[in-house]
Order: structure tokens, then C-alpha cells, then sequence
């Protein structure tokens, strides 16, 4: 426990009361008058003395909310991340002007005569030596897009439904290029007429692609794709007008699957993880130094008064396996449970941080390691007095995740309850001696 001694002095109003007078304020401008000293202490509580009921919750958002979509193939030699997506909504017509007029009338019997699917990667954060051998596959399974994963195609509640094979099923190859990051950030898939016309009439359930990478100890960056239809009409067969569907469904499915035991303070992941606690609080805090009066030590009440800095420290570990840890900077961010009975679908409120706190993803790599803290000065205040400054009850549970939620395929791991560099609640408090009238 560090120490800071604070002295100061303030002026005392006195109200004087005399029978059968006036009133009369005496005042003085000696600011030694009424001596007044206080003591500034730095209280370091551990995870234990603070905090009850951890726990972590999976499965917040879905891999297809992800902005940043992973295409690997035995990085580090366990992630495997492929895409996997269908395109909807082919246009029920197309405009054709007819030989000799002038307007477009508009044809729905329009053929697909060939296309293209356009890839557009990240070229300046490539893992691997390229070339990388893309390949574009069917999927012949029905599959569910928001729960689908590298073992099931569907996992809703009362359907669950394993691949035939891990991966998508059985896949069938439907073109394939090679990739190098230095000629360009474009690759295109020359696709045939008559996987058009399927996709085009088929039942969108039984439809599905997966892109993949033959090139082991890759993993890329896919930033957009999008399919360019060519397609004729018999309004007008010498012209070739180029379509596209107006929308797609989209996921990513990968291996291995993380998992974490104790000790592990786990954030982020797709679908994402949430650490959660309960707050509760010593009443009394250890003080040292001239507010004990001589003693070594002596107990000093928590209040809200009192506090005048607070933060929740928090010590990052290596993620295991690494090939899971985070790619890129994450934001964390620390809010309370408003219910938490309904964990861990409780609705959650505010934000302690607005901005949220960004981490570098070498503290989640071999051999990292980084603390920090987040200051929640006033959330702990209003624990303290049991209501906010509105008169509003406060939540005294905390849950911990990332901004947005996914973020990335990557888990943000830190010390969790029960070992070294677990969690911390630094509180800076000042205490005065009282004012004592000369």
C-alpha cells in the first residue's frame, strides 16, 4: 500500500446564536485557524477480496458479423478459416432495348451465358509464401448461416445437424487460381453457364460455396467479394448485359474451436466470449502511516466520499492455441448487467468507457504479456452509495467484452481468478483526521 500524505487548511463559518441579539458571522481571513489533515492511500485489492460469481459465457454474435473474414489453412499449424456464402435475390428481369427501339422492356426468361467471382484481399497483411492456390467449391449439404460451424451445418435449438464431413461436407471443386499479393489484390473465378443457371433456379438452402486455400501455413485477409453474372435475352440475343444478385448469406467456419479452463479470463471470439463478476466490496480497507495514530496498521471504512481514483487491473496472457489469438488491435469494453438473473442474456447497460480500451494483439502472442487498467472511478462510487447520480439503482455486476461484438476469430485472453496476475481493483482514497476547532 503506498502512501501520500496531504496537509491543508480551510476557513470554518460559524453561525452564533445569542439570545435576545442579532445574528453575527465571524470570520477570518488566517487560513491556519482550523487546521485540517488529510491522508491519501493507494489500496491494491486482489480478485478474491473484491469480486464473487465468475463466470464465462460463449456464444454473442456470429462469425458472419465479422468485418475482417480469414481464408488459412493450417496457420501455425492448427487454424483452418474458410468462407462459406450463397448469393440470393438474382434479378426476376433485366431491361433489354430491342433491335430499332428505344426503350428497355424488360425480360425475365434472360439467360446466363457465363460470370465471374471477384476476390479482393489485403495485400499489405499477408501470413504465408505465396503463391496461395485459392480454390472455389460447392456445397452439396443444406446449411444454416447464422450457426453453421466447421462441424455442424445447422446447430439452431431442436435442429442439429453435423457436416456428413467437417468442413462444409463434401466439396465439390468449381474453379481455382493462384494468388500473389505483389501482382495485384484482385483474383477473379472464371464460373460456367451452367452453375448459373442453378444457382439462379435452384432452392437457396441447397445452395452453398467455400473458398479455401490448398497453400498450408497461410492465412489472408478477404476484404470483399461479389459475383458478376453475364447473362443474353431473346429480346435482344447480340447483347450481353452483366447482373448481380442483391444479396448474400455469409459465414466463416474454422478449426479448432477455443476453449479455456481456469485461470483464463477469456474476451472476444466468434461467436464471442463474455467474462462476467459480481462486485462486492470490503467495508473497511487497510490504512498505514499517521491515520492509525501510532499503530502499524488500521481499518479504514470504504465510502464513496472517500474515493478518488479507481481501477480494474487486468494482466494479458499468450492465447492457447496461438493460432487464435488476436490478429489485429481489439477494443474491450466493461459494462454492467442490468439483470443478472439472465445471464448470459441479460441486457447490459452503458459503457464505464465510451471509447472502450484498444489492446495490440502482441500481448495475446508467445511469450506476451501487458497490464493495464480501466479507470471506473465513478461506476465504483455509485456502487458504494448503492445509487447513481440521478437516484437510480446500480448494478454491482460486471461483464467484460469486446467492441464490436465478434471482433475477430481471435480470443483476447488475461489471468484470470486463482493465479498470478490475476485481476486488481486499485483504489486511490483520502481520509481526514477531522476538523478540530483551536
Amino acid at each position: 500500500m503506498k502512501r501520500l500524505r496531504i496537509t491543508g487548511a480551510g476557513l470554518l463559518a460559524s453561525l452564533i446564536l445569542l439570545a435576545g441579539c442579532t445574528e453575527e458571522v465571524p470570520t477570518s481571513p488566517d487560513p491556519g485557524l482550523i487546521p485540517v489533515e488529510a491522508e491519501t492511500f493507494e489500496v491494491l485489492l486482489p480478485f478474491e477480496t473484491f469480486a464473487t460469481a465468475f463466470r464465462v459465457d460463449r456464444g454473442f454474435g456470429v462469425a458472419g458479423d465479422l468485418a475482417t473474414v480469414f481464408v488459412a489453412s493450417e496457420w501455425l499449424e492448427e487454424l483452418t478459416a474458410r468462407p462459406l456464402f450463397r448469393f440470393l435475390d438474382f434479378p426476376a428481369s433485366v431491361g433489354v432495348i430491342p433491335p430499332g427501339a428505344t426503350v428497355a422492356e424488360p425480360d425475365s426468361s434472360y439467360v446466363p451465358v457465363g460470370g465471374r467471382l471477384v476476390l479482393l484481399f489485403d495485400t499489405l497483411r499477408v501470413d504465408g509464401s505465396a503463391p496461395f492456390d485459392l480454390q472455389l467449391s460447392t456445397v452439396s449439404e443444406s446449411w444454416d448461416p447464422p450457426t453453421a460451424t466447421w462441424t455442424h451445418a445447422v446447430d439452431t435449438l431442436g435442429d442439429r445437424r453435423a457436416w456428413s464431413t467437417p468442413g462444409g461436407g463434401p466439396l465439390t471443386p468449381l474453379a481455382s487460381a493462384p494468388w500473389t499479393p505483389s501482382e495485384g489484390d484482385s483474383v477473379i473465378l472464371q464460373l460456367d453457364s451452367l452453375t448459373l443457371r442453378e444457382w439462379r433456379d435452384a432452392d437457396s438452402s441447397g445452395q452453398g460455396l467455400v473458398l479455401s486455400t490448398a497453400t498450408d501455413g497461410s492465412r489472408l485477409r478477404l476484404r470483399s467479394l461479389s459475383l458478376q453474372m453475364d447473362v443474353r435475352s431473346e429480346v435482344n440475343p447480340d447483347t450481353v448485359i452483366r447482373v448481380q444478385p442483391s444479396s448474400r448469406e455469409f459465414t466463416t467456419i474454422y478449426t479448432p474451436t477455443p476453449e479455456f479452463g481456469e485461470g483464463v479470463l477469456p474476451v472476444g471470439g466468434a461467436p464471442s466470449h463474455r467474462s462476467s463478476f459480481r462486485l462486492e466490496l470490503p467495508t473497511t480497507v487497510e490504512a498505514t502511516g499517521p491515520i492509525c495514530r501510532g499503530a502499524a496498521t488500521c481499518p479504514v471504512r470504504l465510502t464513496a466520499d472517500r474515493v478518488v481514483f479507481a481501477a480494474l487491473q487486468l494482466t494479458s496472457i499468450p492465447t492457447e492455441p496461438a493460432a487464435l489469438a488476436p490478429a489485429d488491435t481489439i477494443t474491450l469494453d466493461l459494462r454492467p448487467v442490468l439483470a443478472e438473473d439472465l445471464l448470459p442474456r441479460s441486457p447490459l447497460g452503458p459503457p464505464l468507457r465510451t471509447q472502450g480500451v484498444r489492446v495490440a494483439p502482441s500481448w495475446f502472442a508467445p511469450g506476451g504479456s501487458a497490464s493495464f487498467e480501466i479507470a471506473v472511478t465513478r461506476y465504483l462510487r455509485d456502487v458504494l452509495r448503492g445509487e447513481d447520480s440521478r437516484g437510480n439503482p446500480v448494478s454491482g455486476v460486471l461483464s467484460f467484452l469486446t467492441l464490436p461484438e465478434p471482433a475477430a476469430l481471435g480470443v483476447a485472453t488475461f489471468a484470470g481468478p486463482g493465479v498470478e496476475g490475476r485481476p486488481r481493483l486499485r483504489i486511490i482514497l483520502t481520509v481526514s483526521e477531522g476538523v478540530s476547532l483551536p
